[in-house]
């Protein structure tokens, strides 16, 4: 295999280097492709779901007013005469 290269062998390479070019930019646009879907979801998950920072900040809220309003609910009971004594 000494000599010149054929044109037969030069169409070759370029087919060989045109396919490998083409599988590489399919793969290259699906992975452009899941990149803006992941950049999507996250999008929508930050604009619709809450942060857990938030949501603990909200439980703290809701715990201590509850124990406020049962605090309350005490004190109203302790006033009430008590009946059948």
């Amino acid at each position: 295999m000494s000599g010149a290269i054929t044109w037969e062998q030069v169409a070759s390479l370029i087919g060989v280097f045109g396919a490998l070019s083409l599988i590489w930019w399919r793969i290259h646009a699906r992975i452009n492709q899941v990149d803006r879907s992941l950049q999507q979801y996250k999008t929508y998950v930050a604009e619709h779901f809450v942060s857990e920072h938030t949501m603990r900040e909200i439980e703290e809220r809701i715990s201590r007013d509850i124990r406020g309003l049962g605090e309350r609910v005490d004190k109203v009971l302790e006033r009430l005469p008590m009946a059948g004594r």
